[in-house]
């Protein structure tokens, strides 16, 4: 057996991969989209306490993204 072992960022697979789709839903003008993936991002046990205001700052944006006419 090795000994090298294979480290993974599991954050890179779990909240913070949603986080990206949520800034590319977001750039795409997806807002409901954008604000679904956020949503599932708040109710991940793994999102760390520190970014959850910085989501729901996003979801708030996109929803009034949302609600623009035109």
């Amino acid at each position: 057996p090795s000994t090298d072992s294979l480290r993974v960022h599991r954050p890179a697979y779990g909240w913070l991969a949603r986080y990206e789709l949520a800034a590319a839903l977001y750039a795409l003008q997806d807002y409901a989209a954008c604000i679904a993936v956020s949503r599932e991002m708040l109710a991940d046990p793994l999102l760390p306490p520190g970014e959850a205001p910085r989501v729901r700052q996003n979801i708030a944006a996109a929803t009034a993204m949302a609600a623009r006419p035109g």
